[in-house]
């Protein structure tokens, strides 16, 4: 990861942890269209990167690129030097105590283990950004380019 990627996930960071985005879920961005509604926390990644614009169903689209479903294009993947557009990384290299704050906060069948888990899973079973951003400051093996 660059000097510049560094800068933009502390800024998602920062973002994240401000409250300045309400939290949604399965979707970048329910409020496209101009009306109050809330992020995931891709979405705010989106919207940081100020890459391109919103699009029908919350989908963030980025000039001469497809949208995606429901995940950032590869422009913005690479503005955060994350590996995968759903942020995938290893659970188990987060510190102990981060994982069992994250799964005491989730419904027991949807806990985490030893096996990846991604940002889309962890913020579609309502792990608040809070716990999401100490999981960017953690860098768990496999969520940024070259960690």
């Amino acid at each position: 990861m660059d000097a510049q990627q560094e800068k933009n996930v502390a800024a998602w960071i920062e973002a994240l942890e401000s409250g300045r985005y309400e939290q949604g879920r399965h979707v970048l961005n329910s409020h496209w269209d101009g009306k109050k509604g809330s992020f995931c926390c891709l979405g705010v990644a989106c919207e940081l990167s100020k890459l391109g614009e919103w699009t029908a169903g919350g989908r963030y689209k980025v000039p001469e690129a497809d949208a995606m479903e429901v995940y950032p294009p590869s422009d913005v993947v690479e503005h955060f030097g994350l590996q995968s557009p759903s942020g995938i990384f290893r659970f188990s290299t987060l510190p102990r105590e981060l994982q069992d704050e994250i799964n005491a906060g989730t419904p027991s069948a949807s806990t985490f283990s030893d096996t990846n888990a991604d940002l889309a899973s962890l913020n579609d079973r309502c792990v608040p950004f809070r716990l999401i951003a100490k999981v960017l400051r953690a860098r768990p093996k496999g969520l940024f380019i070259g960690d």
